[in-house]
């Protein structure tokens, strides 16, 4: 990354006319190798209430048993188990705007899938100068640039997600980039909620 942070390391990826056009682009990252500055915004970020009214422990965690975004200490361990990272980044590469990740992992509930996706795209917080990035159409097409490069990467990968039950936004977004509603599930950890696996078609795309 330059001085001036306005250049990050990674690699760039085919980035849709959708967000370029608002100066955004996707740059791929071993999930190891991510500048901290960027972390930093993560763990930063990962506590917006959007993202917490749906993840929330699972992100951010305690101080006892920390989640994958709780500090840079929590990501850098968690980074280390095989994930690749695209970054959604914009105002002159100093934002993270979004992140998308996929990580080998199976689930018991999902027959023959090896790979898990997720996706947060970021709110404003203008107390950092970071601009807003949700609800601004990004989420299709930077799953969908992103699905592209990862299997050009990994051809043979199987994919699943899974989602709360009640968030039908997202439900629809998934459906559009390529997924299919495999099962419903009681949620780990919280008991009131349930949670949908839905698993990734690749030849739908």
């Amino acid at each position: 990354m330059t001085d001036d942070n306005t250049t990050p390391k990674g690699t760039p990826v085919s980035t849709p006319e959708r967000l370029t056009e608002n100066g955004v682009q996707i740059v791929r990252f071993d999930a190891a190798e991510m500048p901290d500055s960027y972390i930093q915004q993560l763990v930063s970020k990962s506590r917006q209430d959007h993202v917490m009214e749906h993840e929330g422990h699972e992100d951010v965690g305690d101080e006892q048993n920390p989640g994958r975004f709780y500090d840079i200490d929590s990501y850098k361990k968690w980074a280390t188990k095989g994930r690749t990272v695209y970054l959604m980044i914009g105002n002159k590469g100093k934002d993270v705007g979004g992140v998308v990740w996929f990580g080998k992992r199976a689930n018991e509930h999902v027959q023959d899938c090896d790979t898990t996706f997720a996706i947060r795209i970021y709110a404003q917080d203008s107390a950092h100068g970071w601009e807003q990035y949700q609800g601004k159409g990004y989420g299709a097409p930077y799953m969908q640039a992103t699905h592209q490069d990862y299997m050009e990467q990994n051809p043979s990968a199987t994919i699943w997600l899974d989602v709360v039950d009640e968030n039908k936004g997202a439900i629809h977004v998934y459906k559009k980039a390529g997924y299919i509603e495999d099962s419903v599930v009681q949620d780990p950890e919280y008991p009131e909620r349930k949670r949908v696996i839905m698993t990734y078609d690749s030849g739908a795309r």
